[in-house]
């Protein structure tokens, strides 16, 4: 997959040339790798072919490998529901999509809600290798205030050669017991007005 090209001192692509007795010419050689070669050295033999002598030299050419990654969820989704003062996990996956590992990944949150807290069972992978997956578990806690609604939470996985964000829109619900206890009062209000009514309509 690699590509070869060689261009004389004008600039010009060659594939053949003419040279007198006695004479030089210098030619540039350019090589050009595929886009998912992996990281490392590779040795490229160069060879120069006349009708009466063959000569030949290897350069040695080194891959230091490209740095890329995204951060997502297995299923790729970015949303989830919670509710106010209540943990919920969510999975997310760091995939490694360059040619060269990654070192020493780094899980921080970018933008949470005040009030809320977000933990993750692990905040550092201390090496993904290149076309690798890690999981990660993220818990988050919105605020016991919360209100219904959506909110952002912004987390991003990072380290010194690369990064990857990820925007995950949460739908806050309120506990099931403040409905409960909303419903008691409704309640009680209307038994104390039954009451009322009945204490003062004999009158």
């Amino acid at each position: 997959g690699w590509q070869t090209k060689f261009t004389n001192a004008e600039g010009l692509q060659i594939a053949s040339l003419n040279l007198e007795a006695g004479r030089s010419q210098t030619i540039t050689v350019t090589l050009d790798p595929p886009t998912d070669v992996q990281a490392g050295s590779y040795a490229i033999p160069v060879t120069a072919v006349s009708a009466n002598e063959e000569l030949s030299v290897q350069f040695t050419v080194v891959i230091t490998g490209t740095y890329a990654m995204t951060l997502s969820t297995p299923s790729g989704a970015v949303s989830l529901a919670a509710v106010a003062g209540k943990d919920s996990t969510v999975t997310l996956t760091v995939e490694n999509t360059g040619t060269a590992d990654l070192d020493n990944i780094s899980l921080v949150t970018t933008n949470v809600p005040t009030g809320w807290t977000v933990t993750f069972d692990t905040d550092k992978i201390e090496r993904l290798p290149a076309g690798e997956t890690a999981q990660v578990t993220a818990t988050i806690n919105p605020a016991s205030d919360a209100i219904n609604g959506d909110y952002v939470v912004a987390l991003r996985a990072k380290t010194d050669q690369s990064a990857s964000a990820a925007e995950f829109r949460v739908t806050v619900e309120t506990s099931s017991i403040w409905g409960i206890v909303g419903i008691a009062i409704v309640a009680a209000v209307v038994v104390a007005l039954v009451l009322v009514f009945r204490k003062f309509g004999r009158r």
